[in-house]
């Protein structure tokens, strides 16, 4: 997938750059620069360190490196850097806040309730089967998966965790 998204053309909104209205289309796009307005693309969007959006977006996918104020509707992802900020609410499948990251708003993750069930049934059964750790049973249900699989643990003892738990998780 990576070498596809290469292969298409990018749109860059370079630095020095003020775009105010309606940006749509079906091409990546870049944002050194700055954008008002709305967003609607059906491909990825990536908003560099120095990009500053204070818009609607509606696009496949977003990386935040920069600023952004407006709420974001992605039909794939939504991933906020350690150096990004956002003031908004997201929508999307699978969101990313990275350790670091500046973030107010809400996230609607858009589950309907048969996957949320499907979840947990997955979920439990693998507890079941990672019992023999020790901890970790409780720690991952306090605390969750992170999106990169691996588990965050909430707890004062520092459970051994292997490899083969991480990729099972």
């Amino acid at each position: 997938m990576a070498k596809e998204e290469d292969n298409k053309k990018r749109t860059i909104i370079s630095r020095g750059i003020i775009v105010k209205g309606e940006i749509e289309g079906n091409e990546p796009l870049t944002i050194e620069g700055k954008v008002e307005g709305t967003i609607s693309l059906q491909e990825h969007i990536h908003v560099a360190v120095d990009g500053e959006v204070n818009a609607q977006i509606s696009t496949k996918s977003i990386v935040i490196a920069g600023s952004v104020s407006g709420n974001i509707k992605a039909t794939e992802r939504v991933e906020l850097l350690a150096c990004g900020s956002m003031i908004g609410d997201i929508q999307a499948p699978n969101v990313i806040l990275s350790d670091g990251c500046i973030f107010r708003g809400k996230i609607d993750m858009d589950i309907d309730e048969s996957k949320i069930e499907e979840r947990r049934r997955s979920s439990a059964s693998r507890m079941n089967a990672n019992t023999s750790v020790n901890g970790i049973g409780a720690a991952l249900s306090a605390g969750g998966t992170d999106t990169e699989g691996t588990a965050r643990i909430h707890s004062e003892e520092k459970p051994k965790v292997t490899s083969t738990f991480l990729r099972q998780i």
